[in-house]
């Protein structure tokens, strides 16, 4: 099932550092496109349901007067 595939790589990249969505997206596109590729839309749906699933939480960062939604591995999500 891809989205299970998709889980374990976002949950992968998330174990370097929290992130927001787009540097998810960024990250996979420009680190492991040659042999796993997801749209932005397929990372936020998949990350939508990490979050209910209490695998990532959200961890709130202000850049340049804007809040930036950033996504940090939770312990359960490096136990899944």
């Amino acid at each position: 099932m891809k989205t299970k595939q998709t889980f374990y790589v976002i949950l992968g990249v998330l174990c370097i550092k929290p992130m927001s969505a787009y540097d998810i997206k960024k990250f996979i596109s420009d680190n492991v496109s040659f042999f796993w590729n997801e749209s932005y839309g397929n990372v936020h749906k998949n990350l939508q349901e990490l979050l209910r699933q209490k695998l990532v939480e959200i961890k709130s960062s202000t850049s340049e007067g804007r809040e930036k939604i950033i996504y940090q591995i939770t312990d359960g999500g490096k136990d899944w």
